[in-house]
């Protein structure tokens, strides 16, 4: 199969197509999937490589993507003097062959009986898996080490998700990988949301600046609530960046409605859930640290007691909105720090996907605009607003 057909016939590499046509170059993460799906292409097919098979490949790199003239040398380059050659599409090709030699010579070693050599592999192979979630429960002092172990075991605990009872808190997943609550998890969920949807990883950084610029424009004449639009105003060239994506966000409340309705404390009436509701339960501000849990409990009693989605949660640490000082995202009862509000947007909505989680009934709106625009997702879940596609629509004309 030609490169070109390759990349049209598997997501990844159609992902890879859309990028390097919106950008006319490849990053490397694009390079390393470009790779990744050559190689497992040849491995599909039983086949192998020899030096003198990767100038034809090159070839086909550089007529599919011409920008990548000047990048060869990562793929593959020749060595002098009988040295082996080097290039992250040969170095990794040399390791990936080593290790199916490694499991196939174990299989046959651990076995006298004529079983198929694949399902020895499928056996040895998740005992593996199974070991390394075990280290994953004990052992991450290696960072470095935790992030290749935890890329390796997608397939694991995506399964272990689907098989578990999908409860609000997910409980039992979450004792079995429990890293999710780690001071760094920001980089698992990176993983596992970049393996769930290629491509999509870093949208929110590189749509932004672009929204933000747009978003102001609708902001200015759409507006209608005072309390809003007092905050809209707020805004100036001296506001801090933090600051400034924390309003605007936060600001989609108010142009896309909430209509979800919860139950008055101590009563069977429900109420409509307003503007001040959908804030908070999209990103919760509060003047210190320490009035976090008395907060909690107060979101629990409105929200969470009903079934309704409370986890996870930005936090965000200010006595008035224009002076943010920390960022938080709160999850399975932990308080995770991040460097930027940008940073806890992107790590909460990952999250909601990488878990399978509900958007927050008050603040759905808000979550579906920014997977539908921001990061060009649709699942199966999806509940359309007709407000969210008339935003859409406006910002994509902009």
């Amino acid at each position: 199969m030609s490169l070109c057909d390759l990349l049209k016939d598997s997501n990844k590499g159609k992902s890879i197509l859309e990028y390097y046509n919106k950008h006319s170059s490849l990053d490397k993460l694009r390079r390393d999937a470009l790779v990744s799906l050559i190689l497992e292409d040849i491995q599909y097919n039983a086949a192998s490589l020899s030096p003198k098979d990767y100038p034809p490949i090159l070839k086909e790199i550089e007529k599919t993507f011409p920008s990548e003239k000047l990048f060869l040398d990562y793929y593959f380059f020749s060595r002098q003097k009988r040295k082996n050659p080097g290039g992250r599409l040969y170095n990794k090709y040399i390791n990936s062959t080593t290790k199916i030699r490694k499991i196939e010579n174990s299989s046959s070693a651990a076995s006298s009986t004529d079983q198929p050599k694949i399902q020895d592999n499928q056996e040895f192979d998740e005992d593996i898996l199974k070991s390394i979630k075990a280290s994953l429960q004990r052992d991450f002092t290696n960072w470095e080490a935790v992030k290749d172990k935890w890329e390796k075991t997608f397939v694991l605990r995506h399964r272990d998700l689907k098989a578990s009872s999908h409860d609000t808190n997910i409980v039992n997943f979450l004792k079995d990988w429990p890293l999710y609550s780690h001071a760094n998890a920001k980089d698992l969920i990176d993983i596992d949301f970049r393996l769930l949807f290629p491509g999509k990883e870093i949208l929110l950084y590189s749509k932004w600046d672009d929204f933000k610029k747009k978003i102001k424009s609708f902001y200015r004449t759409n507006i209608n609530d005072k309390s809003c639009k007092l905050l809209f105003s707020s805004l100036n060239d001296k506001s801090e960046t933090n600051v400034e994506d924390y309003i605007l966000a936060t600001l989609l409340n108010s142009i896309i409605l909430p209509t979800s309705r919860f139950s008055v404390e101590k009563g069977s009436s429900k109420r409509k859930v307003t503007i001040q509701d959908a804030q908070e339960s999209f990103t919760l501000r509060i003047p210190t640290i320490n009035d976090f849990e008395n907060k909690l409990t107060e979101l629990r009693a409105k929200y969470y007691s009903k079934g309704t989605t409370l986890q996870p949660l930005i936090v965000v640490v200010g006595y008035s909105a224009d002076q943010i000082t920390n960022y938080f995202l709160y999850f399975d009862k932990y308080c995770q720090h991040h460097d930027s509000y940008l940073s806890c947007l992107d790590t909460c909505f990952k999250l909601f996907h990488v878990l399978s989680l509900e958007y927050p009934q008050a603040a759905y709106g808000p979550w579906y605009f920014i997977q539908k625009y921001i990061y060009e997702i649709e699942t199966e879940y999806d509940r359309p607003l007709p407000s969210v596609s008339s935003l859409v629509a406006y910002l994509n004309l902009q």
